[in-house]
């Protein structure tokens, strides 16, 4: 069902089923009402453990608010002085910046150098959130892999390629190169899948090698399984590219269910 922002256009059914959502709310609140009192009657108990069930979930969910909001209120008194100004300059120099707020603290009352502490470990995060090592960049073949790592470090990135012999060190610095086959079994926090282009991705050396026609069935299959595998590495995101002709597999829509 495409979603639209008023009822024109909607088919009946559409109707239908916008209809039912927007009684189910009241048509739920009533359910419940009448069947609690119709449980009072034939399961008193029940009906009693159920309401004190209710009260205690409620209960519950006021606690979480309470402390919520007294955590809110003891932040915002913490960054009464603040200047943000300062603090979004520092981030076009974040690694100076970063310096800064770990050595020269200075004369600062107890609240500046909270609120510096707290600031300090959410940049720290955040740069570890992005750090080269957490990121994969995948190719089909060793060719594109190593065209691809030429082309960024010759940006200037540091770069780590992972091979049969060279498995990959979390611990070392460097954006990651491999290809789709040595990416089983490894995880990272975001995959780039690199160059995804028609006779590519199913790679037509593979597909030209076939015997016949089951052969070239079960080895696009094959390619097919391979990016899959490609594609579930990353934990978080996942980015596909292609340049001049796209896979067939990118462009193709979806089977109808």
């Amino acid at each position: 069902m495409t979603f639209r922002f008023s009822r024109q256009g909607l088919t009946d059914r559409e109707a239908a089923l916008e209809r039912l959502f927007e009684i189910l709310p009241g048509a739920t609140s009533w359910a419940i009402l009448l069947g609690m009192l119709g449980l009072s009657f034939w399961k008193p108990i029940l009906a009693a453990v159920l309401v004190i069930a209710f009260d205690l979930y409620w209960l519950l969910r006021l606690f979480y608010m309470t402390l919520f909001l007294i955590l809110s209120s003891l932040r915002l008194s913490l960054e009464q002085g603040t200047d943000w100004m300062a603090r979004v300059r520092g981030l076009d120099h974040l690694g100076a910046y970063l310096q800064e707020l770990r050595h020269n603290a200075g004369r600062a009352s107890l609240r500046q150098r909270l609120s510096r502490w707290v600031h300090r470990r959410q940049l720290e995060a955040f740069v570890r959130s992005g750090a080269p090592e957490r990121t994969c960049v995948v190719a089909r073949t060793n060719a594109w892999v190593e065209k691809y790592r030429a082309a960024l470090e010759a940006r200037g990135l540091e770069t780590r390629t992972i091979t049969r012999e060279r498995r990959d060190d979390p611990g070392a610095p460097g954006l990651r190169f491999a290809t789709m086959h040595r990416v089983k079994g490894l995880e990272f926090d975001r995959v780039v899948i690199a160059g995804a282009n028609e006779k590519v991705l199913p790679l037509a050396s593979a597909l030209d090698r076939a015997s016949d026609d089951a052969a070239r069935e079960d080895t696009e299959q094959q390619e097919r399984a391979l990016f899959y595998v490609a594609l579930t590495r990353a934990r978080r995101e996942v980015l596909v590219t292609s340049h001049v002709a796209p896979s067939r597999w990118l462009t193709a829509k979806p089977a109808p269910r």
